[in-house]
């Protein structure tokens, strides 16, 4: 019964999800800020993903064996596409590369460390080849290099959003009927993982909260996913994801998924902020409110 369940909850997902995405869901249209917060994202995304890449090198041995040496090569390839990606020097065709060589990295037969933190990369790796990250602060724009492919910012977003949700669903799903997650374990032994420990437990925060605590508070959070598809109860659930992300990094910087989501729910909250502002300013001018000055105010 558990089985077809779990078969039940997946497809539902997947089919509200695409339904979403079809009607451009939540969002069909971004504030003009968004190309700005989309450039700081790259920036900021890529420079993470370099330490994390150089992270990854300390378990060639283990992960490839003999063939370490490929290991190490593709590393050393990716960082420099890294590089190029921030300074933003045809950034779309390095963030395809970038993407396949991510995928060739963790291939069927060398794929030891393979977990939902490389699937978060994967998804984010999509979305910057579709949602035209290099409009600002990149050599592109200040050399006028033109796009070679240009989808619909929107439609980008979207995808960024929903295949995240289908991760927190299937997330919340499992945590819900774990044993080891209820009794706080799952949480202590993701964080022992050697390609995700870099640095021991922050020992005055576990002294207030219990890694017990952490694991409930995940399961809360991931309920907020509901608020998504509503307009003025969407920033909680972004907010909601920011505040445990930051506490993740609080107890083990640089696991990467924490740093990962850090900056996708402030890229999320940002958007989220100006479309709000460009609401109210819409509304302002409507009623006829943009023609006052504070003259009209002074007696």
């Amino acid at each position: 019964m558990k089985y077809y369940t779990k078969k039940i909850v997946f497809f539902l997902s997947i089919f509200t999800l695409v339904l979403l995405y079809l009607f451009k869901l939540p969002y069909n249209n971004l504030p003009e800020e968004f190309n700005l917060f989309l450039a700081i994202f790259r920036i900021f995304y890529f420079l993470i993903f370099i330490i994390f890449l150089i992270k990854l090198k300390e378990l060639n041995i283990i992960q490839y064996g003999k063939k370490f040496k490929e290991f190490n090569l593709i590393i050393n390839i990716k960082i420099f596409v890294s590089i190029l990606i921030i300074i933003g020097i045809y950034t779309q065709f390095f963030l395809v590369i970038n993407f396949l060589l991510y995928l060739y990295l963790f291939r069927k037969n060398h794929a030891k460390f393979y977990g939902i933190e490389q699937s978060y990369h994967q998804i984010v790796g999509i979305f910057f080849v579709i949602s035209g990250s290099n409009n600002l602060i990149s050599l592109d724009s200040f050399l006028g290099i033109a796009s070679l492919y240009i989808f619909d910012q929107s439609s980008a977003v979207n995808f960024l959003i929903l295949s995240l949700s289908i991760c927190l669903i299937s997330g919340f799903y499992e945590k819900i009927n774990s044993p080891i997650w209820k009794r706080g374990n799952a949480l202590k032994i993701f964080l022992n993982l050697p390609q995700v420990r870099t640095v021991k437990y922050n020992k005055t925060l576990l002294n207030l909260l219990s890694l017990k605590s952490i694991c409930y508070l995940a399961l809360l959070n991931q309920t907020l996913i509901f608020f998504l598809y509503f307009d003025s109860l969407r920033i909680l659930f972004y907010v909601g994801e920011l505040i445990f992300s930051i506490l993740l990094i609080t107890i083990a910087p640089f696991h990467f998924i924490g740093e990962t989501f850090i900056l996708v729910f402030l890229l999320l909250i940002g958007t989220e902020i100006s479309l709000l502002i460009g609401a109210n300013n819409k509304l302002l001018n409507f009623i006829g409110f943009e023609n006052l000055v504070f003259s009209d105010f002074v007696l």
